[in-house]
C-alpha cells in the first residue's frame, strides 16, 4: 500500500464516521471479501479501513478487532491510518497503554509520509494526548495535543476540534497549569458541540455534558 492511498483515508473517516454510520456497516464484509479477490486497490483499502472505524464507532469491537486482524495478516502490512485505528479501539476498549503504542507508531508513519505541518499529523497526535490522559499522565499529553491543535488545520469536523480543545483543557487541569486557558478551553469546545448534542444527541451530547460537567466543577460557567 502507498500512500496515496493512506493521504486520503483521515478525511474518509472524519465524513463517514459519524453521520449514516449503521448503512455503512455491510459495506466492510463486500470489502473484505474484494480482498481475497483483487489486488489491494485504493479502493478497496479505504473503504475497509473506514469501516473499522465505523465498526468501533458503533461498538462492535469484537468484530472491528478480528476484521482488522485479518486484514493485517492478509495485506502484510499496515498504515498509519490502521494504527491509528487499533490505538482508537485500544482506547475504546480502556487499554491505554497499547493504545499509546500503536497511536505512537501512527504518528511515525505519518511524520514520515508527510510534512511536519500536515494537518494529518493532528489525528495521531489527539491519540496520544488521550491515551496519556486515559494513563493518568496529563503533563505529558499536553505538547502533543498543542501541536495537533497547531497543525489541525480547517479540515477538522466540528466534534474533532472539540475533542481536541476538551482534551487539552483535561491536560492543563491535570498538570495544574494555565486554569484560567483550559477553563477557556473547555468553553470553545462546548460552544463547538452545543448545535450538534441539541440536534443529533448521542455521542455529542455525552461529550457536552462531560464538558459542562468540567466547567461546573472548575466552579466557572460560560
Amino acid at each position: 500500500m502507498t500512500s496515496r492511498f493512506a493521504k486520503a483515508q483521515p478525511a474518509a473517516a472524519r465524513r463517514h464516521a459519524r453521520a449514516g454510520m449503521a448503512r455503512l456497516v455491510p459495506l466492510a464484509a463486500l470489502a473484505l471479501r474484494r480482498r481475497v479477490t483483487a489486488p489491494f486497490s485504493g479502493h478497496v483499502v479505504s473503504s475497509t479501513l473506514n469501516m473499522f472505524n465505523t465498526l468501533i464507532e458503533l461498538g462492535r469491537l469484537e468484530q472491528a478487532e478480528q476484521q482488522m486482524r485479518a486484514f493485517e495478516v492478509a495485506s502484510g502490512s499496515g498504515t498509519a491510518y490502521l494504527d491509528w485505528l487499533w490505538g482508537l479501539l485500544e482506547r475504546t476498549k480502556g487499554d491505554y497503554a497499547a493504545a499509546l503504542e500503536r497511536d505512537r507508531r501512527s504518528l511515525a508513519r505519518w511524520e514520515h509520509e508527510r510534512d511536519p505541518n500536515s494537518s494529518d499529523l493532528a489525528t495521531p497526535r489527539t491519540g496520544l494526548g488521550l491515551d496519556l490522559l486515559g494513563l493518568g499522565r496529563p503533563g505529558e499529553a499536553i505538547a502533543p495535543l498543542e501541536r495537533a491543535l497547531a497543525v489541525s488545520g480547517v479540515d477538522r469536523t466540528p466534534f474533532e476540534r472539540a475533542v481536541m480543545l476538551f482534551a487539552l483543557a483535561r491536560a492543563l487541569a491535570g498538570a495544574g497549569r494555565d486554569a484560567a486557558r483550559a477553563t477557556s478551553l473547555a468553553n470553545d469546545a462546548a460552544a463547538l458541540l452545543e448545535p450538534l448534542a441539541s440536534r443529533y444527541g448521542g455521542d455529542y451530547a455525552k461529550q457536552s455534558a462531560a464538558i459542562e460537567a468540567f466547567v461546573a466543577g472548575r466552579g466557572q460557567r460560560r
